[in-house]
C-alpha cells in the first residue's frame, strides 16, 4: 500500500490536504470561508478515517508494504 499525503497552501495562506492510496484521492480537507469549516462541508472526509485505518490495517495483515510519500506543492 502506497500512501501519498499531499500539502497545499495557496496564495491566500490556506491549506488543503489530501490523501491518495495507490493513486486513488481518498481523503481531502481544506480550508475554506470561516462558515464552510466544519465536519459537514470542507472536513466530512475526517468520517472516513475510521474506514482507512481499517484498509492499511488489513493490508497489513496480508503482509502487504507499507509506504509513506508526503508532498508540499509550492503556493499558486
Amino acid at each position: 500500500m502506497k500512501v501519498v499525503i499531499i500539502n497545499h497552501v495557496d496564495d491566500d495562506f490556506k491549506e488543503s490536504l489530501k490523501i491518495a492510496i495507490d493513486d486513488i484521492a481518498v481523503f481531502g480537507v481544506y480550508d475554506g470561508e470561516p462558515e464552510d469549516n466544519c465536519l459537514a462541508r470542507n472536513f466530512q472526509d475526517c468520517f472516513a478515517i475510521v474506514d482507512l485505518m481499517t484498509k492499511a490495517y488489513e493490508a497489513g495483515k496480508r503482509g502487504e508494504s507499507f509506504e509513506v510519500e508526503t508532498r508540499q506543492t509550492e503556493k499558486t
